[in-house]
């Protein structure tokens, strides 16, 4: 065990194991709230960094997971203060035998979590695994130096029991219904009205996330004082992201399975015990751009406002995981669905989508729509409802970014002089000066049909032939680590046409 004793709420949840360690002098009960102190605290009685601990459920609908009354455990995960948080800090305790490790330490726990801790796809074991490796060793107070003879896996048992016992302070089903907010197949429900009833009884504010207009996560955020083994839990208000269900029209999805019943509620007060961002499985990441298919055959692209144009430059999408899906997000701001049309802007309230494939899909279904195919410099509106023309949004990932230290990639599309009836893709490598002007340094052109990994590699391998060389020489270096850095991220020729910068937008 720890340097600390369990917290009787712990203790309830079913910690019945003794560990082999000795205690240590126990933190004192009056140090730092976690993301309050101000001066160097001791990692093993604060948390830090990580000081916001939440606690996330789920409802699962689809498949269902858990019991019809009661949301289930994801994780208790430690965001840094400001909303970014840390993931996989020591990949030698990132354990795959977490249920024999419970069995042996925690078998209450272990029998709990079979039942509220369960994963969608059916794969509870990798999912507690998961959890702990990403986010249990990133907890400073579950640290083996906060342990006296400490052996490998002490911290297991006393992690996934505090995160049960911090669940069953949160029995958000109860508290939902108990404000007539249930499950149904026809009655929808406004956002403030979910968080007021959540919010009343958590003692802050919480984030609330929809798949589509779907309810389908909670996101408990906390302080503590003291270590998470047996520290106290302190209602906090959310940083980092918001919540992403729509204002109205909120669907919550009866189980149509499970069994069981809700966790025995403990203590309700402000002081309680209980969090970063999901893990989502094939779902969009980082940059890409999301084409237009229509009949069969693409169609220009989507530009920064979510709109579809037919022409010239795709815009940057930037994907960030949300629940069970992502967040999408392009240089005029969040992308979110808006009276049934796809809508990026700075005011528009992120929607959280998935991934059908290579397609984009927004509950649960990837067909979108427009009034008709756009023309010339017109931008038509993409809706969720049916219309005359119906699309897919498929997503290509981003391969090449301009490095930090100056080279900026232009490119354009043009015929080929020798061949009227070929296309080229030239990439234009320019350097720009602190003042941000700057001249193309090198150019490179290549048909975009044509195999362009094998291409771009011959060429970034041929700086001693004088057809190769730029008029100043001292920019090669860039050009050339560039290169390197673009191979290193494995271009492939069949994303040719989509290697784009957001610099380069035509909207």
């Amino acid at each position: 065990m720890s340097r600390y004793q369990l917290t009787a709420a712990a203790l309830a949840a079913g910690a019945s194991y003794a560990s082999a360690a000795s205690a240590l002098a126990a933190c004192d009960a009056d140090g730092p709230l976690s993301c309050h102190n101000t001066t160097a605290v001791d990692t093993c009685c604060t948390i830090y960094p990580g000081g916001q601990i939440l606690q996330t459920q789920f409802w699962d609908t689809d498949p269902v997971t858990g019991p019809d009354d009661s949301w289930t455990i994801h994780g208790l995960w430690p965001d840094n203060c400001d909303g970014t948080y840390e993931q996989y800090c020591d990949s030698s305790r990132e354990y795959t035998n977490i249920s024999a490790i419970l069995e042996a330490q925690a078998p209450d726990t272990l029998s709990y979590i079979q039942t509220y801790w369960k994963d969608y796809s059916g794969d509870d074991e990798t999912f507690w695994e998961h959890e702990f490796g990403k986010h249990g060793t990133c907890i400073s107070t579950l640290d083996p130096e906060c342990y006296d003879d400490y052996q490998a896996t002490d911290e297991v048992g006393e992690y996934f029991t505090q995160a049960v016992a911090i669940f069953k302070t949160l029995p958000s089903y109860e508290w939902l219904s108990d404000a007539g907010i249930v499950p149904s197949d026809d009655a929808t429900y406004d956002l403030a009205d979910i968080q007021k009833a959540l919010s009343a009884k958590h003692g802050a504010d919480v984030v609330i996330n929809c798949d589509g207009n779907s309810l389908n996560e909670l996101w408990y955020q906390f302080n503590v004082q003291g270590p998470v083994q047996s520290g106290k839990f302190q209602a906090a208000d959310p940083v980092g992201s918001g919540s992403t269900c729509p204002d109205t029209g909120i669907k919550y999805v009866p189980k149509n399975g499970g069994g069981g019943g809700s966790p025995t509620p403990t203590s309700t007060s402000s002081s309680t015990t209980a969090g970063p961002t999901p893990t989502s499985t094939g779902a969009f990441s980082g940059k890409g751009y999301l084409n237009v298919v229509a009949d069969g055959a693409q169609s220009g692209s989507l530009i920064s406002g979510g709109t579809w144009y037919s022409s010239g430059t795709p815009a940057t999408y930037t994907a960030t995981e949300s629940g069970e899906g992502f967040t999408l997000k392009t240089s005029k701001g969040s992308c979110g669905v808006v009276d049934d049309a796809l809508t990026c802007a700075s005011s528009a309230k992120a929607s959280v989508f998935t991934a059908d494939g290579e397609n984009l899909a927004y509950d649960g279904s990837s067909d979108f729509y427009a009034e008709s195919v756009p023309e010339g410099t017109t931008q038509g509106t993409v809706y969720t409802t049916t219309k005359n023309v119906g699309i897919k949004l498929v997503w290509a990932q981003q391969y090449l970014e301009a490095p930090s230290y100056g080279i900026l990639v232009k490119h354009r599309l043009h015929p080929d002089a020798a061949q009227p009836d070929k296309k080229l893709f030239e990439l234009d490598f320019v350097f720009e000066d602190d003042e941000g002007v700057g001249d193309v340094c090198w150019r490179f052109q290549f048909a975009k049909d044509e195999d362009i990994k094998e291409q771009l590699w011959a060429w970034a391998t041929s700086f001693g032939d004088p057809k190769h060389r730029s008029d100043n020489e001292d920019y090669e270096p860039y050009v050339q680590a560039f290169c390197s850095m673009a191979i290193k991220l494995g271009m492939d020729s069949t994303k040719g046409s989509q290697w784009y910068t957001e610099d380069d937008e035509d909207d």
